[in-house]
């Protein structure tokens, strides 16, 4: 054995990461003070910061703390469970709406008031209320909502029949974009959706995953669905912004047994060279359709990236995306998140039709899918009665004075 001490240290950083795990406070799942009361399941969850938010299937939906989560910073309750839910990027705003159309932001309290007033939580604030005419399948809030103002900025949702819209703050007030019209159920539902610092808006339909401009209100590119996969609504798709260590230039997608990262980034004057080359070439067009593809979201998702030149799709727009990672996995993905370089993904197995007994695994892998690291995550319940959609995955950080985070 060498007594090299630069050798030891080379051990241990390549030594797997370790993980520890905690439950939650015992009495979220309780419906009521009756024992033989059912227990309540989480339905949705996300985080931000260091902030937890849980929705759970009798209405309730609470924030607890990542640093302490027996600890519930906030509460409240509705008379339906929520479809969807989002925060901000400060974890000051969490959005709930439901399969009613009814959409409601509420500011979180800070943490210096909550440890002023440990009852601050109960008394959380609703900053902005709307109402759908169908039934919200998904949201996101802009991450600096509430920075121009209390209840001032973007919040995004989609439905049911596939409609994606933006509600803006104006100096008059608010105006609402439709950037995908609804169309009818053979269209599919609007399955999920991500907003990054960039300003860029990602979704998930049946097509793919359609990227937006929210700040410009342009269209950017449709990530298309690789070809033999499941129907869009088999597995609930998972989208996430690198927001730790790439500041929302990078979308980590992650659909039935699929995952691709996708980057993006303005464009500058080599890409209208680059694409005018490639709109002389009789292959650009498919070239183009492999990797993104433009769109016009507004007229119900209505595609004209096949007629238009690459030249001409590459100049319609500020921001470019591609895709730079694209591998198939062993299991199905339950979520994704970034870890530093790595991915860290949630999956969920089946043997051939039949679901088995397994525990769902985090997976640590790098970008060509070069596994580093599995953990079982047991659970309570019998994960047999649980399907991949069943399960959530969400990244809690606290952001360092500098503006950085740690590695996870």
């Amino acid at each position: 054995m060498s007594d090299d001490p630069d050798g030891a240290l080379d051990d241990a950083r390549s030594t797997p990461p370790r993980f520890s795990y905690a439950r939650a406070d015992r009495s979220l799942a309780r419906r009521s003070a009756s024992a033989s009361a059912p227990r309540a399941r989480a339905t949705l969850v996300v985080a931000s910061r260091d902030r937890v938010v849980v929705a759970l299937d009798d209405g309730r939906v609470v924030a607890l703390s990542a640093r302490a989560p027996r600890r519930v910073i906030w509460r409240t309750r509705s008379t339906r469970a929520a479809t969807a839910l989002a925060t901000d990027g400060a974890s000051a705003h969490a959005l709930v709406a439901d399969g009613a159309g009814e959409i409601a932001v509420h500011a979180l309290p800070s943490d210096e008031e909550i440890d002023a007033d440990a009852r601050a939580g109960e008394r959380g604030g609703e900053v902005m209320r709307m109402t759908h005419a169908r039934g919200v399948t998904c949201a996101a809030l802009e991450v600096d909502y509430g920075a121009r103002g209390r209840g001032r900025g973007g919040v995004a949702y989609g439905d049911e029949r596939g409609g994606v819209y933006v509600r803006m703050s104006t100096l008059l007030g608010h105006k609402t974009v439709t950037v995908s019209a609804a169309g009818g159920r053979e269209r599919g539902a609007t399955r999920a959706m991500a907003w990054s610092s960039r300003g860029v808006l990602a979704w998930a339909c049946d097509e793919g995953v359609k990227l937006y401009d929210a700040g410009r209100d342009e269209r950017v590119a449709l990530v298309e669905r690789p070809r033999g996969s499941p129907a869009g609504g088999t597995y609930a798709p998972r989208l996430t912004w690198n927001e730790t260590s790439d500041m929302g230039k990078t979308l980590l997608v992650g659909w039935a047994d699929c995952v691709k990262v996708v980057r993006i980034r303005k464009r500058d004057a080599r890409d209208s060279s680059v694409a005018a080359k490639l709109s002389r070439d009789g292959s650009s067009r498919g070239a183009t359709r492999e990797m993104t593809r433009s769109d016009s979201f507004a007229n119900g998702g209505s595609s004209e990236g096949d007629d238009a030149s690459a030249s001409e799709a590459s100049s319609a727009r500020v921001y470019v995306a591609r895709v730079t990672s694209m591998f198939q996995t062993e299991y199905y993905v339950a979520g994704i998140q970034p870890f530093g370089d790595l991915l860290a993904i949630l999956g969920w197995s089946t043997d051939g039709d039949r679901k088995t007994r397994a525990h769902p695994e985090l997976h640590l892998v790098t970008h060509a899918n070069v596994t580093q690291n599995i953990d079982i995550i047991a659970t309570r319940d019998d994960p047999k009665t649980l399907g991949c959609n069943a399960y959530g995955w969400s990244c809690a950080q606290r952001m360092h004075d500098n503006g950085n985070f740690d590695r996870c």
